[in-house]
């Protein structure tokens, strides 16, 4: 059982741009991507795999289309359950790029997340936003993993920014932020999180009005256990898609 879900929101497989040095790379990158828009996620690994053996003999294995195909082959990995692997090219797409690529650590940070590697997660979302600071979903799942951690207080601030930086469910980091503002006391704050997240979701999103009306309940009777009950949402995107780009 995955630990928490994460976002897959930005985890678009890029596209050929230029891979004219090496038509065979160029047509299996493409072969692959088809593949991967399918959801035949197999055979795109397979035509990715030859796009790499024709960059390399191409001696291009250490270009910046190589990190693209690495990149690509950890998506694919990623979405066959099949996190380990996708975590070795995540790195190596990230070497390639000397360490400035973004969407690469992001990515490493989800599958770290799906291993329950919280530390080395941690760390591959502070370098996304390191790269890249206004980006909200590496926020949101960098507070939940601090949550994971138990790190409270470090998880609201990163809630903050989150919706600082306009997280796509910006309920949920309302939500999130007011479960956390509530096991530390603040009912009062608390309260108005899970009010803000209630006003911003619809009933798709039906956690929120459950802890408004816990936390509610708490402020009648005085039961700390209801606390206990109060919710962190823990978002997963679930978009198989995959473009070129």
């Amino acid at each position: 059982m995955r630990k928490i879900y994460v976002v897959l929101l930005v985890f678009i497989i890029y596209g050929s741009a230029a891979f004219a040095q090496s038509e065979g790379a160029s047509e299996a990158f493409n072969r692959g991507t088809s593949a991967a828009n399918d959801g035949q996620f197999q055979l795109a690994k397979m035509y990715y795999e030859s796009a790499l053996e024709s960059l390399k003999q191409a001696g291009l294995n250490s270009s910046a289309q190589a990190a693209k195909i690495e990149y690509n082959l950890g998506v694919c990995n990623f979405r066959l359950g099949e996190s380990g692997e996708a975590v070795k090219h995540f790195k190596l797409a990230v070497r390639l790029r000397d360490g400035k690529y973004q969407k690469a650590f992001y990515a490493l940070g989800m599958a770290q997340t799906e291993l329950g590697n919280w530390k080395a997660a941690r760390e591959s979302y502070i370098s996304a936003i390191n790269l890249k600071k206004d980006d909200p979903e590496a926020w949101f799942d960098l507070a939940l993993i601090f949550c994971c951690e138990k790190n409270y207080d470090k998880a609201a601030e990163v809630f903050r920014a989150a919706i600082k930086y306009g997280a796509s469910d910006l309920a949920a980091s309302h939500n999130n932020l007011g479960v956390i503002l509530a096991f530390g006391g603040a009912i009062d704050s608390a309260e108005a999180e899970f009010q803000v997240a209630v006003s911003q979701a619809d009933e798709k999103f039906p956690v929120a009005r459950q802890n408004l009306q816990i936390l509610r309940a708490f402020r009648q009777k005085h039961q700390p256990e209801l606390l206990a009950k109060l919710e962190i949402n823990k978002k997963e995107n679930t978009n198989n898609e995959v473009k070129n780009r």
